[in-house]
């Protein structure tokens, strides 16, 4: 697969309405089986891990159904994004309730499949709305 602004965007918008729409079946269907998803708010909502990183499918959907429960207003307002052979980088606010707004910057790698087989999350500054 030779990854090209039209999957790119492809990707970006059925990421961003998966999430929104709070379909973690959808948003899962997009990553590979074997998965490598490194997020610092994973050991946050898991304090026990060893680990800020997930590498299966079935952890993956139970980590992001924990983040809905958590946050069940979440929602991504994407900003841009760019790509380069099989990686797109990913800039978005994520509002997980009306009192904060995370600036976020993802790097999805796809496999030949176009599917997610490794994503990086990086939360920048946080923000508090009014």
């Amino acid at each position: 697969m030779e990854m090209d602004d039209t999957l790119a965007k492809k990707h970006i918008d059925r990421w961003t309405k998966a999430w929104n729409d709070h379909n973690i079946k959808e948003v899962i269907s997009l990553y590979s089986e074997n998965i490598s998803f490194s997020s610092p708010k994973i050991k946050l909502l898991y304090p026990n891990r060893t680990s800020a990183t997930i590498t299966n499918k079935r952890d993956l959907e139970e980590y992001f159904c924990a983040g809905l429960k958590k946050f069940p207003m979440l929602r991504f307002m994407p900003i841009e994004y760019f790509f380069k052979n099989q990686k797109v980088i990913f800039e978005y606010s994520a509002t997980p309730d009306n009192k904060i707004k995370w600036s976020v910057i993802e790097k999805f790698e796809f496999n030949n499949d176009e599917l997610i087989e490794k994503s990086t999350v990086y939360y920048g500054k946080e923000d508090l709305t009014t």
